[in-house]
């Protein structure tokens, strides 16, 4: 137990110091149109949603494994910050360069969701990258809004107004009511990789998967589906309808530079 602790609060220390290390990378995961006609033309690419890895002790970190220590700590406020700045630009830079109607996807922490400063550092993030508000996407997952905090609403009905896209992520799996859905100012609804992923397994999820496609088109919301990983899981939602997906099958997480090489080589 001593060992267990005294290795927590080592990686709760060299997470603070994360920025100043240069210790956090983002990947970005390409999201495709998949109602297109050609898969692999780099215009079929709706967007990248950018996905924060941290590099500790010679291995590489997702956030399911630190992401909570981090948010114990004020740190939270300044990685997510290093997360938007950093994104935008790599967005707007691909934008100019190659494919000009790209999308930035960025993940809002529970902090980030509730901080008075949330507004004006996203302001921030699009005048110093150049990126227009109409190009972001801002995720926030499910269960932060069960919580009922007046700020976070007004931090996304004012993002919203300057333009800025709100997708609501890992839907399906939490417990928020779908009141959530209208009193939010949402755009974007991502079905849960659980839900597409399962399929084969639980049946029954293939009809819940894609009752919640179908709910998401009929309060005129765009629809990404998570975590497509075969051809069987692509096929069942272009199917129905669903017009955007990401996933192992379409794209691993790339780094800036695979992502640069993939949309800059031809369409096949």
């Amino acid at each position: 137990m001593q060992n267990a602790a005294q290795e927590l609060r080592t990686k709760q220390t060299a997470l603070t110091k994360g920025l100043a290390s240069n210790a956090f990378q983002l990947l970005y995961q390409p999201i495709y149109n998949i109602q297109h006609d050609q898969k692999h033309d780099s215009t079929a690419i709706y967007a990248v949603e950018a996905l924060l890895r941290w590099h500790h002790d010679g291995n590489c970190y997702t956030p399911q494994s630190f992401l909570d220590l981090l948010e114990d700590s004020d740190e939270i406020l300044a990685v997510g910050a290093w997360v938007l700045k950093t994104a935008c630009a790599a967005v707007h830079q691909w934008q100019q360069s190659l494919t000009p109607q790209l999308h930035c996807s960025v993940n809002l922490s529970y902090k980030q969701l509730r901080s008075v400063h949330l507004v004006s550092l996203v302001k921030a993030a699009l005048e110093s990258s150049g990126l227009e508000a109409t190009y972001l996407i801002i995720e926030i997952a499910e269960q932060h809004l069960k919580t009922n905090c007046t700020q976070s609403l007004a931090n996304l009905r004012e993002l919203s107004q300057l333009g800025v896209q709100i997708a609501l992520d890992n839907f399906g799996i939490g417990h928020a009511s779908l009141g959530y859905l209208k009193r939010f100012p949402l755009d974007i609804l991502k079905v849960d990789k659980s839900l597409i992923n399962n399929t084969q397994h639980e049946p029954s999820l293939k009809d819940f998967s894609l009752a919640v496609i179908n709910l998401g088109h009929s309060l005129k919301l765009k629809v990404i589906a998570e975590g497509i990983e075969n051809a069987d899981q692509l096929a069942l939602i272009q199917a129905n309808q669903c017009q955007y997906a990401q996933g192992y099958l379409l794209s691993s997480p790339l780094t800036a530079q695979q992502f640069t090489a993939l949309i800059s080589s031809p369409a096949k």
